[in-house]
């Protein structure tokens, strides 16, 4: 995760060449990465563990 966060790094970096330009698109960018792992992580754990208590309901019914 961490080399493709790299690699898009330097691909916008060559990218936006302009100065405070590329710096803006480049921390929109990690911004937008940040939070989709961020928000993917987050309801992943919380379907299992709504799966889990489903799961616990039906068997100890």
């Amino acid at each position: 995760m961490k080399k493709r966060v790299l690699l898009w790094f330097l691909f916008f970096n060559l990218i936006f060449v302009n100065e405070f330009n590329s710096f803006r698109h480049i921390y929109r960018l990690f911004t937008y990465v940040y939070r989709y792992y961020y928000y993917y992580y987050y309801y992943y754990y919380y379907y299992l563990f709504v799966l889990n208590e489903l799961v616990c309901l039906l068997v100890w019914k």
